[in-house]
């Protein structure tokens, strides 16, 4: 918390806001090395690039997009067709990636072996809540994804236990073997300042990327959640806004907030 008991109001005066975010930002990394976690910090993104309205374009918009097909863990997963759909549209308007389910993760590399579209899958879908050893598990079976999803562990956050949040987000990193792991804050569930923490605790972790949402919480994305991501770790991480993003407009403002990648299940109805 702000230690002059403000919260990040991103509609105060760009003063306050700024003032309030620094403090936060302050607050959070004294804690974390109250704590003494090792700083694995991967630069790889520092020099992440950044867009404005004069760069933009839609053909630029759909190289950032991770074309995504998931349901719950707990869940069926989605038809082996769907997959197959998603692949080929990820080809064909020149997405980044297509994001599918841990048990379509190999189907997806091979209908993309040609390509230069990724495979991304997720760790912990939806929940975050399971036991870090689970998490590596479910890493250790999806060795042809080349990217992690992974849920963080968000009630933990919230109770302050950042170092379990931090070990649990490094035994991720860990077992994923140098491929880009990006974690799930579900921001719907958080405060501004616990935004923050938890930025910065993946950060610290070794985690590539910091991301908005799974799709499935209280809510999706927000220009909030990116501008407060991109002031906290934008010079270190990517970021990747997921979770309601249906719209071309809506998708090119969050990239213009800072989003370095964008996660959507209806990509093809706004880039067509």
């Amino acid at each position: 918390m702000c230690t002059d008991g403000k919260s990040l109001d991103l509609d105060a005066r760009s003063g306050e806001e700024l003032a309030a975010m620094c403090q936060a930002i302050d607050d959070a990394q004294q804690k974390i090395e109250a704590l003494g976690l090792t700083d694995h910090t991967d630069n790889r993104n520092r020099a992440a690039e950044r867009y404005d309205l004069r760069t933009i374009s839609l053909a630029t918009l759909a190289g950032l997009i991770e074309h995504t097909r998931l349901s719950a863990d707990d869940e069926e997963p989605p038809p082996r067709s769907d997959i197959a759909k998603l692949c080929a549209q990820a080809q064909q308007y020149g997405f980044y990636g297509a994001c599918v389910n841990r048990p379509h993760v190999q189907y997806a590399r091979s209908q993309l072996a040609s390509t230069r579209c990724k495979v991304v899958t997720v760790i912990d879908f939806p929940r975050g809540d399971a036991p870090t050893e689970v998490k590596i598990r479910q890493v250790h079976e999806s060795q042809e994804a080349d990217e992690l999803d992974m849920v963080m562990a968000v009630l933990a956050l919230k109770r302050g236990w950042y170092r379990e949040v931090y070990q649990d987000i490094r035994g991720v990193v860990e077992a994923a073997g140098g491929r880009a792991v990006k974690v799930i804050l579900e921001t719907g569930k958080l405060t501004p300042q616990e935004i923050v923490m938890a930025c910065l605790l993946s950060k610290q972790a070794g985690a590539r990327f910091v991301k908005t949402s799974t799709g499935k919480g209280p809510r999706g994305a927000s220009l909030q959640d990116i501008h407060i991501m991109s002031q906290c770790v934008g010079a270190y991480l990517g970021i990747k806004a997921a979770g309601g993003i249906s719209t071309y407009s809506f998708a090119r403002d969050l990239v213009l907030a800072g989003a370095t990648r964008i996660g959507s299940s209806k990509s093809v109805d706004w880039v067509k």
